[in-house]
């Protein structure tokens, strides 16, 4: 009997903390891959904010665990966005381990990889050791500005040619370079600011050094 009294006595003394998302609404849309901050606001009517804790969870996976408010109740966590639905758990818990919570569904809006095209060397072209080779990549993304677009050039037998790794703010990436003798595969990569690449090829001939012609009367 004395161990019921107690705990009613517990029960009506201790009140549930309370839990709300306020950075985002159920449905929202985020972009898939990018760092999402959300915000929300712990509060407790026995008023001990201090001893709130707050867990974050996405779609169950725990992003930011056991977080003390900030003075007015507040909470952060930063994820990156998935490109799946997110379910956004906020999770309260007080120094008496009473829990509250509120959850919302956060829609992914995906990108697309950067658009790229090889426009030298040509495809099938034949061209020649010790002679440099012209190359031009034009590539657009519809998310990122073309500055912010990283490139990579390859040979399939020379590995990573030393050409410029950025793109200019028309849109281009181009250079001049040596290729050993035989048949190569071209690469041109493009990656965006959230790691999508875009890419094209081209197979060419490099054939021996280019000799002088012949000629007699």
């Amino acid at each position: 009997a004395l161990a019921g009294c107690n705990e009613v006595s517990l029960k009506s003394i201790n009140a549930n903390p309370d839990a709300q998302i306020t950075s985002h609404k159920d449905g929202d849309s985020v972009i898939e891959g990018s760092t999402v901050t959300l915000r929300g606001v712990a509060s407790d009517p026995d008023g001990q904010l201090a001893n709130l804790r707050s867990n974050w969870f996405i779609n169950n996976v725990t992003a930011c665990e056991s977080l003390a408010s900030n003075d007015d109740g507040s909470t952060t966590c930063d994820f990156v966005a998935l490109a799946e639905p997110m379910t956004v758990t906020l999770e309260v818990r007080d120094q008496l381990n009473a829990v509250a919570s509120d959850s919302i569904v956060l829609n992914p809006t995906l990108t697309d990889p950067p658009a790229v095209r090889i426009d030298a060397p040509l495809e099938g072209g034949k061209y020649y050791a010790a002679h440099p080779i012209e190359f031009l990549g034009v590539a657009a993304d519809l998310e990122d500005p073309n500055d912010q677009l990283i490139a990579e050039w390859t040979s399939s037998l020379d590995g990573t040619l030393s050409l410029p790794t950025t793109i200019s703010t028309a849109g281009s990436s181009s250079g001049s370079v040596n290729l050993t003798e035989g048949e190569h595969q071209i690469l041109f990569s493009v990656t965006d600011t959230l790691s999508k690449i875009g890419t094209d090829s081209v197979f060419i001939v490099v054939g021996p050094e280019n000799s002088a012609p012949i000629c007699g009367i």
